[in-house]
């Protein structure tokens, strides 16, 4: 197997609103040897287990499949499923020689594979993954249900739902989905009826043969606000770990970035760059988009005690806020920033409360029912109503990209991004 696999999982987040080179930058998960068992777990979802010739193991599993399905095993070499694999697993090497992968085994013969949970911190890429593989599952198969929800999105539609008495249709959904996406659900910490409602699903789904992923900051078993059955059960799925990337993943990725915005990259200025920062794939970029900014450097960028003098200045500024970002809109779009948090529908107003809701989701880190109490005390349908409002216009409105890039600009000079 290589030391470095890119997976393909282009999102329409990673470039909203800034220079589509932010989407090309982005636009993969770098695998190297530190996430070597997220990249197999990604695999295994989307096309299923290899096993080979000369393992003894190889031919139970053959057996198995061959008896439970009827003998539907597919031609040598190719994956099972509703279509070949895309990405293909290099074969592994066994004494300089390499092992002949035969077949591949469906998850659906997998015991205990699911929930799939990814855990790991804040900006390591757990979110990309699982966003990928429901993206991926969608592409495949346009017509199938499914959902990607946040942790508190899903406490907030659960309690929708039954104020409007409408809790069956809501659970019929997700029975129905093909895939199951639950972003965040440490978020569930401070909502235990939420919690007790997901492990409820959770059982109820287990037998419809649903891809059910999870996302966690930490290993389930230490996610104490969680009911101790819901623990067990994410235990007993497939818990994978997800790390910053290394030293050598972080020289790639600086060399993407490069490669991006078609600049040169010295030696010594990488490894500064490599010591100086942040660990986070998206910060990093964050702070390079920065730099090549700050003077617009077209070939290479500059020595190291220049970059330094620059980070130096961009550590003394005050961390980004949500009052920042308010008031930097209000400003841009010439409105006062009481008219931007009241209630008011006026045109240019609300334009301006939803491109700083979504500058706010995607820049600092605010839940739903924050930006609700900050601005006149809107519920969580109405923020996401906003937020994507922006997300699903601002790659073909000029104009709305245009304000989005005046705002950026402005907060660059004030507050610390990224």
């Amino acid at each position: 197997m290589t030391d470095y696999t890119w997976l393909p999982f282009p999102s329409p987040t990673l470039g909203s609103g800034s220079d589509p080179r932010r989407r090309r930058a982005l636009a993969e998960f770098l695998a190297g040897p530190e996430n070597r068992l997220a990249e197999t777990a990604v695999r295994l979802v989307l096309g299923g287990v290899p096993f080979f010739a000369d393992s003894p193991l190889s031919q139970s599993l053959s057996n198995k499949v061959q008896r439970e399905k009827g003998g539907a095993l597919a031609k040598k070499g190719a994956p099972l499923g509703r279509e070949a694999f895309d990405w293909r697993l290099p074969p592994p090497r066994r004494g300089g020689e390499v092992a002949k992968v035969i077949d591949y085994m469906p998850p659906a013969n997998l015991p205990d594979l699911f929930p799939l949970v990814f855990y790991g911190p804040s900006g390591c890429g757990k979110t990309q993954l699982a966003g990928g593989i429901s993206r991926e599952l969608r592409r495949r198969d346009p017509l199938s249900d499914g959902v990607f929800i946040g942790g508190e999105q899903f406490y907030r539609s659960l309690s929708e739902a039954i104020g409007r008495n409408r809790v069956d249709r809501l659970l019929d959904f997700f029975l129905r989905c093909r895939y199951l996406v639950f972003d965040n659900i440490d978020e569930l910490e401070e909502f235990p009826a939420g919690a007790a409602e997901l492990l409820a699903l959770l059982k109820t789904v287990r037998e419809s043969g649903a891809v059910v992923i999870l996302t966690l900051s930490r290993h389930p078993d230490r996610v104490h606000g969680f009911p101790p059955a819901l623990r067990a059960r994410l235990v007993g799925g497939l818990a994978v770990p997800v790390a910053f990337p290394s030293r050598a993943s972080r020289a790639l990725l600086l060399r993407r970035f490069a490669e991006v915005f078609r600049i040169r990259l010295l030696e010594e200025t990488e490894s500064f760059l490599l010591d100086a920062l942040p660990e986070s794939p998206g910060e990093m970029y964050a702070v390079f988009e920065q730099l090549y900014h700050a003077h617009r450097w077209s070939e290479t960028l500059p020595d190291p005690e220049k970059i330094k003098l620059f980070l130096e200045k961009r550590q003394t500024r005050a961390p980004l806020s949500l009052e920042a970002i308010a008031k930097t809109a209000a400003q841009v779009y010439s409105v006062k920033l009481s008219e931007l948090r009241s209630h008011t529908r006026r045109k240019t107003v609300v334009s301006a409360r939803n491109m700083t809701l979504f500058i706010a989701r995607r820049s600092i880190e605010v839940t739903l029912q924050e930006l609700g109490r900050y601005f006149a005390g809107r519920d969580h349908s109405t923020i996401l109503h906003g937020i994507r409002s922006v997300a699903e216009k601002i790659e073909t409105d000029d104009e709305l990209k245009l304000r989005y890039n005046q705002i950026m600009d402005e907060l660059s000079k004030i507050a610390k991004i990224g």
